[in-house]
């Protein structure tokens, strides 16, 4: 069944963010096999929907992101997580961090059309960071 979706979905993005909301997601596996450009998640914000904690996963993402060269990062549109957000996105660029969208750090990254590529994240719940 998720190879056949995943044939399905081929034809509408070019390539797939797994969220690996499970220890045990084959999905990445699954679309790699299916030559679908893939990426994982490098940290959760938000499985603690508090302030303290997420700004503690963000942390783990800039962190990552200055040493590995990329970081992806999925929360909920929570309102804690909306809230802290809010506060920090702006600051990324002092800080020499770049937010990109998630799918632009898929190796053979390709917009769907000017909409797909515009400055906007796809959500608010999907995001990557890079150093400058």
């Amino acid at each position: 069944m998720l190879f056949t979706s995943l044939k399905i979905i081929i034809k509408f993005i070019p390539n797939f963010i797994d969220s690996k909301t499970s220890g045990v997601s084959v999905a990445a596996k699954a679309a790699q096999s299916q030559q679908i450009p893939t990426r994982s998640r490098h940290v959760f914000l938000d499985n603690e929907r508090s302030l303290k904690p997420i700004n503690q996963q963000f942390n783990r993402l800039i962190k990552r992101a200055r040493t590995q060269g990329d970081a992806i990062g999925i929360g909920h549109p929570n309102t804690a997580t909306l809230e802290y957000l809010s506060a920090v996105l702006p600051l990324l660029d002092e800080a020499g961090i770049d937010l990109v969208s998630a799918s632009e750090l898929v190796p053979g990254y390709k917009a769907l059309s000017h909409k797909a590529s515009s400055a906007e994240p796809e959500s608010i719940a999907q995001l990557a960071l890079m150093p400058e």
